[in-house]
């Protein structure tokens, strides 16, 4: 996988998570009776989602920095690891077209 490509799946990665947390603030009110994930439903008090974001933003920087660890240290299946989490991420973006 080229750099460029890589940089767009991670920009891609970043942008999906950036549309998810903004989402879940801007549907706070409804959140906590809507939200399938128990452990994103242990985070939220009520209205208050400020916990929820603050661990997505930890667990998708976490991802990121995974990634590139994995690219710079030449791991054989950087590329397929790189791509599936992207493809989870699709998935996100689609769960919110549907």
């Amino acid at each position: 996988m080229s750099r460029a490509t890589f940089a767009i799946i991670i920009i891609f990665i970043a942008a999906i998570s950036a549309y998810d947390s903004l989402r879940c603030v801007v549907d706070a009110e409804h959140l906590a009776s809507i939200e399938l994930n128990p452990m994103a439903r242990s985070l939220i008090d009520g209205e208050d989602v400020s916990r929820l974001i603050c661990g997505k933003a930890f667990g998708v920087g976490l991802v990121v920095g995974v990634l590139c660890e994995l690219r710079a240290s030449d791991y054989r299946h950087s590329s397929l690891v790189t791509v599936a989490v992207a493809v989870a991420q699709a998935a996100v973006a689609a769960a919110y077209l549907l």
